[in-house]
């Protein structure tokens, strides 16, 4: 049995380098794309069996949607996007978990009053994929609308926008958790430094924001209509550098 292990470990270090998973460059970023409900972009592709199946992408890119601006809604240099167990032992690719690290978000406001968000937890765009062939020795990647993966994020940035205008107030150091916990029921998990982009402050003083919250999604309706819990605390500010970060000067709290 160890020996077994031992060529099974062995086997997931040495063979991953070896298979060429580049051919299926195409097909992994438009699953990513039904995944995720945005248009993506990625430069390369690896493949990684330990700790878990999945792959490993360069420069990720989600799209945004044109009422929202120009850049993208996330973007990473290196992502872990971990394969869905359950499917893979049907024969198909779904994936599961998406982890970031060092990534960018983006949560913009239309002058609608819409959040980008919201098409996300609404299905996005839902592109598929050609199914393969029954006959064909590569992997199926189905053609459905998927669960949408749980999404984790660490050592993050998240800037707020309205429009094609990025406000000064941003998160960094973010620790974020995003899942679809059951149909139309969304949970969020966050915890950053909250900083200010057009001028200088410590973050050390500023303090530490942390959120948890839970969204119903309704049909028909839209972000603010829906049943939402949060709850959010700030510790550890200084209040002489909260009233700098809020207002643009220390007011000498």
């Amino acid at each position: 049995l160890i020996f077994l292990i031992a060529v099974l470990i062995a086997a997931a270090v040495v063979l991953p380098p070896l298979i060429n998973i580049s051919r299926y460059q195409r097909e992994i970023t438009a699953l990513m794309t039904r995944s995720l409900g945005r248009p993506v972009r990625l430069s390369s592709v690896k493949l990684r069996l330990l700790p878990r199946p999945g792959f490993v992408l360069t420069n990720l890119s989600v799209g945004e949607s044109g009422e929202f601006g120009v850049e993208p809604i996330l973007s990473a240099q290196t992502v872990v996007a971990s394969i869905r167990l359950s499917a893979l032992l049907t024969g198909k690719v779904e994936v599961d978990r998406i982890n970031l690290d060092e990534a960018s978000l983006n949560l913009v406001q239309s002058a609608a009053g819409r959040w980008n968000l919201e098409s996300i937890m609404a299905g996005g765009l839902a592109q598929g994929l050609s199914q393969t062939a029954p006959t064909s020795t590569k992997p199926v990647f189905v053609h459905k609308v998927a669960a949408f993966p749980y999404l984790e994020a660490t050592n993050s940035r998240v800037n707020l926008k309205r429009g094609f205008e990025k406000y000064p107030y941003s998160l960094v150091g973010t620790q974020l958790s995003f899942w679809q916990e059951s149909p139309g029921v969304w949970r969020l998990r966050l915890r950053g430094q909250p900083a200010r982009t057009d001028m200088e402050i410590s973050a050390a003083d500023t303090g530490d924001l942390r959120l948890e919250a839970t969204l119903q999604m309704l049909a028909g309706h839209g972000l603010y209509d829906m049943p939402l819990k949060v709850q959010a605390e700030w510790r550890e500010a200084q209040l002489g550098q909260l009233s700098r970060l809020l207002l643009g000067s220390d007011q000498g709290w």
